[in-house]
């Protein structure tokens, strides 16, 4: 296995490769909205072949430099060709990618993989911190009474509660007020955004197949949520509340349209892309999808990964 910064010349085999699996996280259209940080390499077979591609996006804090996931993409891959149900070739696949990044220069690694891997033995014997994590994916094969029943009873009364107090839903809403909710609640939160990569995204998302939902309050945003469609799912890719105009019915009814909607194009998952936050964990589980794991790997330089172990312990 040989692995390459995927150039010019790479680029129509990587599109390729990632458009035979359906993954829009993984395309370069999906990618250039988080400008020249973006790092794209193909694994290449003995004949020269592209049998797996992935990417990290590349920053500097506080004069280190991080590997990890691109903002708003929950992982990096790796997207394997048609031979992916090869477990040879996943191994292989995984090795040339561990070994890369121990060869290069960084200092804090922390991204996810395709929940399509479950073998990280080749992260663990390089002694990267491989940590699993849980998502709620709902399946979408089944009659939606059956879907709205495996709620949680107390979510489905502030649907309900939402629908009686005439809060109104509208689909494909101005872009800028998703945004603004999403702001607002980083902000309410004490957690960083940057700006940039959320405008950025914004201004890229309506070239991919996307819907947004906003509940309203008289004539107030309470909550938004945008919606990427990949393959066969739908992906809860990030949402907002306005805590001055709050209603206890709000978040629960946007996610609720939005599962309606996937139901009726015919989508087999309906997934809340994870959160390890304990509250957060429990509003995604409260609407009755089944628990999925995926893997974190991280790593860092000794002295740093002591230092982390204080601030991020659950992961390094």
């Amino acid at each position: 296995m040989v692995l390459e910064l995927v150039d010019e010349d790479l680029k129509a085999e990587y599109d390729d490769l990632v458009r035979s699996q359906g993954k829009v996280f993984y395309t370069r259209e999906w990618l250039a909205a988080f400008g020249d940080r973006i790092r794209i390499f193909g694994v290449f077979n003995k004949r020269n072949n592209m049998v797996g591609g992935f990417f990290l996006f590349e920053e500097r804090v506080a004069g280190l430099k991080i590997f990890r996931n691109p903002p708003f993409t929950p992982f990096i891959g790796p997207v394997l060709n048609e031979d992916a149900g090869n477990k040879d070739l996943i191994r292989k696949v995984l090795t040339e990618i561990a070994e890369f990044i121990n060869r290069s220069s960084f200092n804090i690694v922390h991204f996810g993989l395709d929940p399509s891997i479950y073998d990280v033995r080749p992260f663990f014997w390089r002694k990267f911190k491989v940590v699993p994590n849980y998502t709620y994916v709902i399946e979408l094969e089944q009659d939606i009474r059956d879907i709205l029943g495996r709620i949680d009873a107390s979510r489905r009364r502030d649907i309900k509660k939402a629908e009686k107090d005439g809060l109104t839903v509208r689909i494909n809403d101005r872009l800028d007020v998703v945004q603004e909710l999403v702001v607002k609640t980083f902000l309410r939160r004490g957690k960083k955004i940057n700006k940039e990569h959320l405008c950025s995204l914004m201004a890229n998302v309506e070239k991919f197949n996307c819907f947004n939902v906003v509940v309203y309050r008289d004539v107030f945003p309470v909550s938004g949520a945008l919606f990427v469609l990949s393959g066969d799912t739908c992906y809860y890719l990030l949402g907002g509340y306005d805590e001055e105009h709050k209603h206890v019915g709000a978040g629960p009814l946007a996610i609720w349209e939005a599962i309606k909607i996937s139901h009726k194009m015919g989508l087999k998952y309906f997934d809340f892309e994870g959160s390890m936050i304990p509250g957060v964990e429990r509003f995604f589980r409260s609407f009755g999808g089944e628990p999925k794991i995926f893997f974190r790997v991280n790593k860092a330089g000794m002295l740093l990964e002591i230092l982390l172990k204080f601030w991020k312990r659950e992961y390094f």
